[in-house]
């Protein structure tokens, strides 16, 4: 709470009073202080009569530009003012952004009932207030005590932050105009700092309130890749997705990412942070509700499909002779790409990086159209030939859960997990540039996935009719014990061994 420090001043003579039982009379004569001073807790004589008010002498008391009749009883009149005061609008305003609201409704409270015993006390006894006002000589106003309930003044601002908020672009390739776009800043509001100015605004009585803007200057800027070459392929990778309503909203997600990702520039020697680029899935970044893969299962969670884009961006830049930073091989095998060739990314803490390693700048074109997420990896020249070479050691078969269904027919069994055997594999990439190689090796593991059957035991219910739950749909997964994989600058060479 803020008080004003004509508050500050009436607040301590108040809570002076207060002791006033441990103070021992004065003889008759005393002056009008001491006389105060022992006055009992409640504003009584001590000889037992409460004093009359008494206004002779004084100005008119202005509350919220309404005047105080002490004539009148006290309380409405000041809780007029006190809804007077929190029904008004106050203007909040950042960057030509403005949104209006009460004071109550930004968590304004005026302590009524503390205003109506100062205000009456300065009429029966000399108080700290009625020697401000004796002062005073005429027409006098008094700030209105306002307290701030925060929690529903952080709300307001909140909402007015995350309209308002915006993350800076960087500078980006548009491939469809050949040419770089340039940056954009993005802006910030400080929710702290807002709260601090709001409650200055309360005090001083304020209609509008215009609160500081944080200007976020954006990491690549337009003159940092001025002349850069995007036209050769490093590397690509294609993955297939389904095009049927059941996978619309995954398929919308696809699109989603990749427009993050699509034009992205690596400097040399710097990373594509994928979850720093793509951001936060949630539904205010309009993002949408559909299928991800959790601690092995398929569960429905806000932004699935998004790794089917982080996988097509690592296999790319794998292709493309890449550093491969930070990458995490999902919980199952993925149906659209090959084993080893994954990549599982969870905001924000699982994530992928690639580093470019050459002396120019490099580009990801990404689109998700007809089918197909494709990801292409450009620069300057393309440097490497690479080899994929996928070597799986071991197999480890699924397990098969069993689940009893009361609610369902006696009979019906549908398979709601397709098992996956799990897999431990070692993956092998040769780096080739003319006729000097590098080889590079890690392992990857993926735990056996359980086969879950749902089964009907309820006897007395018919099957006739019965709607039957959809299921699993995937088909059977397997993977080639040897794999390899070439990919040139004209043509992309699979050879499987059984």
């Amino acid at each position: 709470m803020r008080r004003i420090v004509e508050w500050v001043v009436l607040a301590a003579g108040f809570a002076l009073a207060g002791a006033a039982a441990a103070v021992v009379a004065r003889p008759a004569g005393a002056s009008g202080d001491a006389a105060e001073s022992a006055i009992a807790p409640g504003g009584v004589a001590e000889g037992g009569a409460e004093p009359a008010f008494d206004a002779s002498g004084l100005p008119a008391i202005v509350l919220n530009g309404r005047r105080i009749d002490p004539a009148a009883p006290i309380r409405p009149q000041v809780l007029d003012a006190a809804r007077a005061y929190l029904s008004a609008p106050i203007d909040l305003r950042a960057a030509g952004e403005t949104r209006t609201f009460t004071r109550a409704q930004l968590g304004a409270t005026v302590p009524v009932g503390r205003i109506v015993e100062e205000i009456e006390r300065a009429l029966r006894f000399r108080t700290a207030l009625r020697r401000i006002l004796e002062r005073a000589g005429g027409e006098h106003a008094l700030p209105v005590l306002v307290d701030v309930d925060d929690r529903p003044a952080l709300g307001r601002l909140l909402a007015f932050k995350n309209m308002f908020d915006r993350e800076p672009t960087p500078a980006k390739y548009d491939f469809g105009a050949g040419r770089v776009r340039p940056e954009e800043p993005g802006r910030r509001l400080s929710l702290h700092e807002a709260l601090a100015a709001l409650h200055d605004a309360f005090e001083a009585g304020a209609s509008q309130l215009d609160l500081r803007v944080e200007r976020i200057e954006p990491g690549l800027r337009l003159r940092d890749v001025s002349g850069a070459d995007f036209s050769a392929l490093l590397g690509w990778y294609e993955t297939p997705y389904a095009r049927i309503p059941e996978k619309e909203t995954r398929n919308f997600n696809l699109q989603h990412a990749a427009s993050f990702v699509d034009g992205t520039i690596v400097m040399p020697g710097e990373a594509l942070d994928f979850n720093a680029v793509v951001g936060e899935r949630t539904e205010v970044r309009g993002f949408k509700v559909a299928p991800v893969i959790a601690e092995g299962e398929l569960i429905d969670g806000i932004g699935g499909g998004t790794c089917q884009i982080a996988s097509t961006v690592f296999a790319a830049s794998f292709f493309a002779g890449l550093d491969l930073v930070r990458r995490r091989p999902h919980s199952r095998p993925s149906s659209y790409v090959l084993l080893g060739l994954d990549a599982t990314v969870v905001y924000p803490s699982v994530n992928l990086e690639v580093r470019n390693p050459f002396d120019f700048p490099i580009a990801f074109r990404v689109r998700a159209a007809e089918g197909k997420v494709r990801v292409e990896v450009r620069g300057a020249r393309r440097v490497y030939d690479v080899t994929f070479i996928r070597d799986v050691y071991q197999v480890q078969p699924f397990q098969t859960q069993t689940i009893d269904v009361p609610e369902w027919p006696a009979g019906i069994e549908v398979v709601s997990q397709r098992g996956i055997n799990g897999y431990r594999m070692r993956r092998h990439r040769i780096l080739c540039e003319r006729a000097a190689c590098v080889r590079e090796s890690a392992e990857s593991h993926y735990p056996p996935t359980t086969h879950i059957v749902r089964r009907g035991t309820n006897p007395s219910l018919s099957m006739d009719g019965f709607p039957l739950p959809a299921g699993d749909t995937s088909q059977p997964y397997s993977a080639d014990r040897h794999m390899m994989v070439v990919q040139s600058a004209t043509e992309t060479r699979i050879l499987r061994k059984p």
